[in-house]
């Protein structure tokens, strides 16, 4: 296990010459030092992929059961850092980002008052805030999806809200299949044949598969 005081970094790796460019999140590229926690029988905290455009990274992590986003440019450098809300999990968290265009997407399903946010971009400035049942914490990354009518749809699933299709204009609900997951969401939905596919487990508990056929405006 890594030793107690571990920070978090990001990297950035030449494809020509494979070469590893460490980008240290302390001095003087600062966002936050963030603990290292290990939790109960050595397992340790939930893996948190980052995000991309053409001009920042995007990554969220919790720290003291707060969760935090923040972007950094391709040097290193801090551009924006943001506390989002409470985020109780009990394997650690993985919250992490899609984006939409300029938005970016944070789904955070767990035990308390949970929410999936939008925030923009390039400045970090919430644009919405869609509050969200607790429950059984999720670890499911939120999928973009494009309806036959040419809609796109923000899909998020948790064991609390079942499967739900949100509006990246403003994170109201399009759809909703509520009470279909029998356990937490950890894999991610993905799409097959205009349906979106989603499921739940853990442990020796059982898992469960479902397939959704997202309605658009034109009904379906």
């Amino acid at each position: 296990s890594p030793p107690r005081g571990t920070v978090r970094s990001t990297m950035s790796v030449d494809p020509l010459r494979s070469v590893i460019k460490p980008r240290s999140l302390a001095r003087p590229r600062k966002v936050k030092d963030v603990p290292f926690v290990e939790l109960h029988a050595g397992r340790l905290q939930g893996v948190v992929s980052s995000g991309s455009d053409a001009e920042r990274v995007y990554v969220t992590w919790t720290a003291n059961d707060v969760l935090h986003a923040a972007a950094v440019d391709h040097r290193g450098e801090a551009v924006w850092q943001r506390e989002l809300g409470p985020a109780e999990y009990k394997h650690g968290a993985g919250n992490s980002p899609i984006l939409v265009d300029d938005l970016l997407v944070i789904a955070n399903d767990h035990t308390g008052e949970s929410f999936v946010v939008g925030l923009d971009a390039k400045s970090g400035d919430e644009r919405w805030r869609r509050l969200r049942q607790g429950g059984t914490e999720s670890y499911a990354t939120p999928l973009l999806f494009d309806a036959a009518d040419g809609q796109e749809q923000i899909v998020v699933c948790s064991s609390a809200e079942g499967i739900a299709g949100l509006s990246p204009a403003d994170g109201a609900v399009l759809w909703q299949s509520p009470n279909i997951y029998l356990a937490r969401c950890v894999n991610s939905p993905f799409i097959a044949a205009g349906m979106v596919f989603s499921g739940s487990g853990e442990g020796g508990n059982g898992k469960n598969l479902t397939a959704v056929r997202p309605a658009s405006d034109k009904g379906g």
